[in-house]
């Protein structure tokens, strides 16, 4: 399989600062009927600065286009070479505190932290060690070695997306000495399947 570095010369992902062609704003109903704008925002990419983790595509960014959707709380943005047909898709919160990859969703922490005693609750639901999914989430192929020996989590509580899908809240305890926090997800379930009909339909096409 070609890395991203291969598939998109220059960088790993092809996010950067976009300059849209023009935008369109469709109603899309929620579950309530009330309905919210899932706002859209399609043009041709003139990439400039991007996060220090994500690499940028230099070269011809003419051949790039890029799509951002919005939906509550969450952001997707995909990026496609229109001449390769290759494709990147990045899912997350708006606030960056959350984010999806290989079928679940990394919630951060300080990096420094070690999480692995971390609890949570789903729309304040019965407690839950994250250690008692990891062999659902190893099974899913999420990267949960992201630190050093000492921390090899990286802050990051992971939680699969199965887990998630009917829940509009989370709140986390990263450990035992700290106060849970708690996240809205809602619109992340709605992004992820409107991803997958847009291109994203393997989890190896999702960035950070």
């Amino acid at each position: 399989m070609k890395s991203l570095a291969q598939l998109f010369p220059g960088g790993s992902s092809m996010f950067g600062v976009a300059k849209a062609s023009h935008v369109l704003r469709v109603r899309a109903p929620d579950a309530s009927g009330a309905g919210r704008y899932l706002g859209t925002l399609i043009g041709l990419c003139a990439l400039a600065a991007a996060p220090a983790h994500a690499g940028l595509l230099r070269h011809k960014p003419s051949l790039i286009t890029h799509e951002t959707l919005r939906l509550d709380d969450w952001r997707l943005d995909i990026a496609r070479n229109r001449f390769s047909g290759a494709i990147a898709c990045r899912l997350r919160a708006r606030n960056a505190r959350a984010f999806y990859r290989a079928g679940a969703v990394g919630f951060r922490f300080d990096p420094a932290w070690d999480v692995a005693q971390a609890v949570y609750r789903i729309d304040g639901g019965a407690p839950r060690a994250m250690r008692d999914d990891l062999p659902d989430l190893i099974a899913l192929g999420v990267p949960l070695d992201r630190g050093g020996m000492e921390n090899s989590g990286g802050g990051l509580v992971w939680i699969a997306l199965a887990t998630l899908r009917p829940a509009t809240t989370i709140a986390i305890a990263p450990r035992p000495d700290r106060r849970p926090v708690t996240m809205h997800i809602r619109g992340m379930v709605g992004l992820h399947d409107l991803a997958v009909t847009r291109g994203c339909a393997s989890d190896a096409s999702f960035v950070e």
